[in-house]
C-alpha cells in the first residue's frame, strides 16, 4: 500500500480484515478479505490467514483465489535440456504465465468449501434449493466457467434461502 508520504508498505494478512483495491484504468473494484483458511488441504486442521478476493455478499459468499504457474509451450525445445524453475531463475522467454481461478464458497459459519467441481459442488451444497437453481441457470442461459455467471448463481441461491427464511418468520408469527 502506497501511503500519503510515498512509502510504500506491506502488510500481511494476519494484519488486515479486508481492503478494496482498483483496477485501473476503469477503476472497478475488487475487495480482498484475509480469512482464515486450511489452504485447499482437506487433511489439516491448521488454518492461516489468507487474502481472497470476494465476489458477492450474502450468507453464501463466493470467493476466489488465483493460482499462477508457469507452463511451457508445447512447440519450444528448452535449452540442453535443462530445468527452469522460475522461483530461481529470471523470467524465460521460453514460458508461458498460466492463471488458474480457483472457487470457494464462504459459508455462514466461516467455513470455507473448495469448489474443484463447481457445478457438482455448487449443486451439492445448494441441497433442497438445486433444482431451482438449476432451472434458473437454464433459463438465464449462465455458464459455471465465467466468474460473473458464478456470482448470480450464488446469488440466485441466496435469495431463496433469504426467501425462505422470511416465510419461515411468518409462519411463526
Amino acid at each position: 500500500m502506497q501511503s500519503k508520504d510515498g512509502l510504500l508498505r506491506t502488510y500481511s494478512p494476519v494484519n488486515v480484515q479486508y481492503f478494496i483495491a482498483q483496477e485501473q484504468p476503469s477503476g472497478r473494484p475488487y475487495t480482498f478479505k484475509s480469512l482464515d483458511w486450511d489452504l485447499g488441504r482437506d487433511y489439516s486442521k491448521f488454518k492461516k490467514p489468507t487474502f481472497s478476493n470476494k465476489l458477492n455478499q450474502g450468507p453464501v459468499t463466493l470467493i476466489m483465489r488465483e493460482d499462477y504457474y508457469q507452463k511451457k509451450p508445447a512447440n519450444v525445445p528448452l535449452a540442453n535440456n535443462q530445468y527452469y524453475d522460475s522461483r530461481y531463475y529470471a523470467q524465460n522467454p521460453e514460458w508461458l504465465a498460466q492463471i488458474d481461478e480457483l472457487y470457494y464458497l464462504l459459508l455462514p459459519n466461516s467455513e470455507i468449501v473448495t469448489l474443484r467441481n463447481v457445478r457438482k459442488d455448487l449443486h451439492k451444497l445448494f441441497g433442497k434449493k438445486s433444482k431451482s437453481v438449476k432451472k434458473y441457470v437454464k433459463e438465464h442461459h449462465l455458464n459455471y466457467e465465467k466468474p460473473h455467471h458464478l456470482v448470480a448463481i450464488v446469488n440466485y441461491f441466496n435469495s431463496l434461502v433469504a426467501e425462505t427464511a422470511v416465510n419461515a418468520m411468518q409462519t411463526e408469527n
